[in-house]
């Protein structure tokens, strides 16, 4: 599910059918969604608990985690947004 505004590009959410995974479909879905979106740098939130999930993607992609939120259901990680967290 993406989100495409005046002020915001976002994957909201992304996900790949359990007998899907590892064969390479997250790179293209992926790629199709920063072409929608016009950014190489889509805001993304990931709880806190998936984060080892997708280390491999964040990795590739060189996503930055930027900020922490509670404002979800559960604790998140917010990559790509303007604010960069302290190392």
């Amino acid at each position: 599910m993406l989100k495409k505004s005046e002020n915001e590009s976002k994957i909201c959410t992304f996900l790949i059918n359990e007998e899907y995974r590892k064969k390479g479909y997250s790179k293209f879905i992926l790629e199709d969604s920063y072409e929608y979106l016009g950014t190489e740098r889509p805001l993304i939130t990931i709880p806190e608990k998936r984060l080892d999930e997708f280390s491999k993607i964040i990795d590739s992609y060189g996503w930055v985690a930027s900020e922490t939120t509670n404002e979800y259901y559960s604790p998140e990680v917010i990559f790509n947004s303007p604010k960069v967290l302290k190392k």
